[in-house]
């Protein structure tokens, strides 16, 4: 997938199928309108099932080269 950023960036997201498992998904596979070392960017993406059916997604936020946060987003399904 790739993640159109309000930074003017493109940071694509591919499975890193070697780092992940059957409940948590790894993401990163570089970017276009971006250098990694040098511009604020979205570095890779962690996907986290739960029991009970909620997923965290965790993106990691890269600023000269080095992480600078995490941003988490918790989505849960609504009963009906």
């Amino acid at each position: 997938m790739t993640h159109y950023c309000a930074a003017g960036n493109q940071p694509r997201l591919k499975l890193d199928r070697a780092s992940s498992t059957s409940t948590r998904f790894i993401f990163f596979d570089g970017g276009t309108n971006l250098d990694p070392a040098k511009d604020m960017h979205i570095h890779a993406m962690t996907m986290t099932f739960g029991k009970d059916g909620a997923v965290d997604c965790a993106w990691e936020g890269y600023v000269t080269g080095k992480k600078a946060g995490t941003t988490h987003f918790q989505l849960s399904r609504s009963k009906p």
